[in-house]
């Protein structure tokens, strides 16, 4: 099967960069910025160009028309979600996860509700921008606390987006010195160094990996322990508060609508 399958593809004609036997691309991928290797790549071989990942091929579209036409003329022909034992790991429901899962009517229904989370915060963008101006005021604060000094933004940029996303999930801003939103910071760095098609991706292959003390599976497990909890407290945080309201109509976050319709077994 993957001699064929490597016919098939080798058919389509698509450029890509030299690999080694069946590990492919993957030690040039291993890299905490692997975007700068896709970005080298993109230069030599064009906008579209394909990588291999062990046994697995990798489309890469690396220009604006070309993602537009992909992601959103033929949406449906390019919405799938590949298998991941990562994602199956650190994930309740794995594929079956709002962001993992396939393409179907059930997925249809459940970002429905997700966007009925968001109309919380009112119609459009506005209201949202209104909820992220403060974090991003603060963002901005902490660049120029610099003055002219050099400094790497990444930190204060993650916690900015972080918080952001934290309003929306749970309905409220959460204190940057409680250990709350450090386990949140902890989550998201977590999951972009073993998370992505770099570091971790070999357990995705060779699953067994883990019983040999394997680095990336250290990472994913104390993921898994952190994401757990957040998800907990803040689905009990959501019920609390639920009960709480005069009209159980009335939602104030993501949180609330998913334990609403969780409740009546409609997801």
């Amino acid at each position: 099967m993957w001699i064929i399958q490597k016919r098939v593809w080798k058919r389509l004609d698509i450029p890509g960069p030299r690999g080694l036997p069946v590990i492919g691309n993957a030690f040039q991928m291993i890299s905490q910025t692997p975007y700068v290797q896709l970005h080298e790549w993109s230069k030599r071989h064009g906008n579209v160009f394909k990588i291999q990942m062990f046994n697995e091929e990798i489309v890469v579209l690396s220009e604006n028309d070309v993602m537009r036409e992909a992601l959103l003329e033929k949406s449906e022909d390019f919405a799938g979600r590949p298998f991941s034992w990562r994602i199956n790991f650190v994930t309740p429901g794995g594929d079956k996860d709002i962001t993992f899962r396939d393409l179907s009517q059930d997925l249809k229904r459940v970002k429905k509700i997700a966007h009925r989370g968001l109309k919380q915060f009112g119609d459009g963008m506005d209201r949202i921008a209104i909820l992220a101006s403060d974090e991003i005021q603060d963002c901005i604060s902490r660049f120029q606390s610099h003055g002219n000094t050099p400094f790497d933004p990444r930190e204060s940029v993650d916690q900015c987006i972080t918080n952001i996303m934290t309003v929306l999930l749970v309905g409220e801003q959460i204190d940057k010195s409680s250990h709350e939103f450090q386990l949140v910071c902890d989550l998201v760095k977590s999951m972009e160094r073993c998370g992505s098609g770099g570091l971790g991706a070999e357990l995705d292959m060779f699953p067994w990996l883990r019983y040999f003390g394997n680095e990336s599976f250290e990472i994913l497990k104390e993921h898994k322990s952190i994401r757990e909890k957040l998800f907990s407290d803040w689905m009990n945080t959501a019920e609390k508060k639920l009960s709480l309201h005069s009209d159980e109509t009335r939602s104030r976050s993501v949180c609330e609508v998913f334990h609403q319709h969780y409740k009546q077994g409609e997801i």
